[in-house]
């Protein structure tokens, strides 16, 4: 009657190790689509941090609760504001009305798969960064209703899948020459 016991037991144990197993590899699965690139979440923690994000209406999960520090890595696409392709990339980055106020960083150019970005509604204020102009894949970019000054670039004509641009409300010069 013993042998019977342990047979049983060992059985139950392996069917146990098989569901932990499918558990932990759905777990790491999930964590996997759902990360983003470091230059990614690097880019965001500085517009973040440059824009005062701290006193932003609109925090979810770029603070983390009780500790006071950014949110942990693997949950961006999670984050207020922010949306994410099926490949976990980021596509969207949508802070309209969300308090901004600063500068924007020279790292949102490190955002290279963003197809969606609006900033409008907030007080940004100096210069549009010229690498800006380098996310190639940008369909919609509306910084409008901020305090944004200086020139447009030429470089704005390299923006070759922009379909809407909203920059009014701004005070900016120049013009849009080849777009």
């Amino acid at each position: 009657m013993t042998e019977r016991f342990r047979k049983l037991d060992k059985t139950r144990l392996a069917g146990f190790d098989r569901i932990a197993a499918l558990i932990l590899a759905s777990a790491t699965l999930c964590a996997a689509q759902e990360a983003i690139p470091a230059s990614e979440r690097a880019a965001l923690l500085a517009l973040f941090h440059a824009t005062q994000g701290e006193s932003w209406k609109n925090t979810g999960g770029w603070i983390s609760p009780g500790t006071g520090r950014p949110g942990a890595a693997g949950t961006e696409c999670q984050w207020d504001g922010v949306t994410c392709d099926k490949d976990g990339r980021l596509s969207e980055l949508n802070l309209a009305g969300f308090g901004l106020a600063g500068a924007l960083p020279a790292s949102i150019g490190e955002l290279g798969r963003l197809d969606v970005l609006n900033l409008s509604n907030n007080r940004l204020s100096g210069q549009i960064p010229s690498s800006l102009f380098q996310l190639k894949y940008l369909r919609v970019l509306n910084l409008s209703n901020n305090r944004l000054r200086g020139s447009l670039p030429a470089s704005m004509v390299d923006l070759g899948n922009l379909e809407s641009m909203n920059l009014s409300r701004n005070y900016l010069s120049g013009s849009i020459e080849g777009i």
